[in-house]
């Protein structure tokens, strides 16, 4: 397994085709982060049931669902 964002991001990069644009590169790139983030986050044991997910993800359509285009109001994520 790589265990660091630099070794992980230059194996995609090797692995991306020749033809790619620097915007691929860079999403390739966070969405490596994101999961090697998620990886500590779980081995620290930081962890979310799935219910809990769901009753956030629930709390959060509420939310949007009544701030009548108001994004100021929005939750932090």
């Amino acid at each position: 397994m790589l265990n660091s964002l630099k070794e992980a991001s230059i194996e995609t990069i090797k692995r991306l085709p020749d033809e790619c644009t620097a915007e691929d590169i860079m999403y390739e790139i966070n969405f490596i982060a994101q999961v090697l983030e998620g990886l500590k986050d779980a081995e620290a044991g930081r962890l979310v049931t799935t219910d809990e997910l769901l009753n956030r993800v629930g709390q959060w359509t509420n939310t949007l669902n009544g701030m009548d285009g108001d994004r100021n109001n929005a939750p932090d994520c």
